[in-house]
């Protein structure tokens, strides 16, 4: 019986310590060590103390990852010097994918603004398609770009179709506008299984929401970093309003960083996200309707 109760109390830790602790800044903390003030890269201190206990030094990972970039593109063969030159120019500065992309201005057909619920004057959905040296086009659902880094991990950017409001409380009558209350995710428990909404529970190690410009409009981005036992995941997800004659529709983007679990961490992950932010910020902002 006392078996049975130790196996009964460790079932807990035993399903949790598979998944990461890198956002868990007390994790493999000595009971033992007593560290006062700020913990930073440079302080010494005695005791297993894991390298999560530090700030993430997200600007290192990000210029990690510029360089990797540089690296691999150098490498590659180009038409000229200049092309080979605005390539690293962009690896070394991501943001400089979307001055160097290719405007596209997308002129809806009758049939797709019926379905999306457009009505006159809108005709017309704009984003920078970002340089073909960073992202590939795929999938089908609007706008998808892909890149996949020499480690193993895979950045999308999925920019869906302009809908009109209305359109949406046709089929969701209780459709949310206010996104800074469905970006709290309430349901959602850090540190515990969650219902992602992918068919299967996942682990969320964090949830946040912040401030974000989205198609020249103030709004939010909500974000999840989560994994199951497929894949390690950071979504992050930006929707906003915009009007037009009184009319509502919805601008909606949905950045990915993943791989799989087996073979990335989450400092991949977050060095990949921080990489590529100044991009997604000028990216976001600059989508319309008109």
């Amino acid at each position: 019986m006392k078996k049975l109760l130790l196996i009964l109390l460790c079932l807990p830790i035993i399903g949790f310590a598979q998944y990461s602790n890198y956002y868990n800044i007390n994790a493999n903390i000595n009971k033992n060590v007593n560290v006062s003030g700020t913990v930073n890269k440079n302080v010494n201190v005695s005791g297993n103390v894991n390298k999560t206990v530090t700030t993430i030094d997200y600007g290192a990972l990000a210029n990690a990852n510029a360089i990797r970039e540089q690296n691999r593109l150098a490498n590659l063969q180009y038409a000229n010097e200049r092309e080979k030159q605005a390539v690293l120019a962009i690896a070394k500065d991501p943001s400089k994918a979307y001055d160097y992309g290719t405007d596209n201005h997308w002129k809806l057909k009758s049939k797709e603004k019926k379905i999306l619920g457009w009505k006159k004057p809108l005709k017309y959905m704009y984003h920078k398609m970002p340089h073909e040296s960073l992202f590939i086009r795929s999938g089908s659902n609007g706008y998808t770009y892909e890149n996949t880094s020499q480690d193993g991990v895979t950045t999308q950017i999925i920019i869906y179709n302009i809908i009109n409001v209305d359109k949406i409380r046709e089929v969701n009558p209780d459709f949310n506008t206010n996104f800074e209350e469905v970006y709290e995710y309430a349901n959602f428990t850090e540190g515990e299984l969650n219902d992602l909404g992918g068919g299967s529970e996942s682990f969320l190690h964090k949830k946040d929401i912040d401030r974000a410009n989205i198609g020249g409009l103030s709004s939010f981005c909500g974000t999840l970093i989560w994994e199951d036992k497929y894949e390690k995941t950071i979504t992050e997800n930006y929707s906003v309003i915009g009007f037009n004659n009184k009319e509502s529709y919805l601008i909606a983007v949905k950045v990915r960083y993943k791989g799989d679990t087996d073979e990335v961490n989450f400092e991949q992950l977050e060095g990949r996200r921080y990489y590529f932010k100044p991009f997604v910020k000028k990216l976001i902002s600059t989508i319309k309707a008109y």
